[in-house]
């Protein structure tokens, strides 16, 4: 029993250090963040069977306390042909979540997703909150495996 309750106090202490770990200058950075389902939403559509991924970036920036920049980047999709060839788009909302102890919040992003690797889309979220706030990211209206983090947020 003592080697568990020494092995959680390390990890608590570990991970505290992680997320409370403040960067020394004041530009924007990607924020301290724990997860475990990894940085790709999967994404499945409604047209074709479209199907593909959208990476998942945070930054955060210690001039602008409370606030996060999320990156959105698709890395391309595909679907079952013919259909996916004459109109390769595939229309998602990717729902984002957060929870700063006050309240939930939800931002709803809508993205038209086509083959080929897409730039970010970056969206601002104001009124975070300041400290370690759980966020989620999902899609919208076909629930598929989403992305959650616990994210320092300065």
């Amino acid at each position: 029993m003592k080697t568990i309750t020494t092995r959680a106090l390390v990890t608590v202490a570990a991970l505290s250090a992680l997320l409370l770990a403040v960067p020394a200058t004041a530009s924007a950075a990607p924020a301290p963040r724990l997860g475990i389902l990894g940085d790709d939403i999967w994404v499945m559509g409604n047209n074709a069977f479209c199907h593909g991924a959208i990476h998942v970036g945070i930054d955060t920036n210690p001039a602008k306390r409370g606030q996060a920049t999320i990156h959105l980047t698709s890395r391309g999709f595909t679907g079952t042909q013919p259909a996916w060839g004459r109109n390769p788009s595939c229309k998602v909302n990717v729902a984002i979540g957060y929870w700063s102890g006050i309240q939930y919040r939800e931002r709803v992003v809508p993205m038209d997703l086509g083959p080929r690797p897409e730039a970010p889309v970056r969206v601002k979220l104001r009124g975070v909150g300041q400290g370690i706030n759980l966020m989620s990211f999902t899609t919208h209206p076909n629930l598929n495996k989403g992305v959650s983090y616990y994210v320092q947020i300065p």
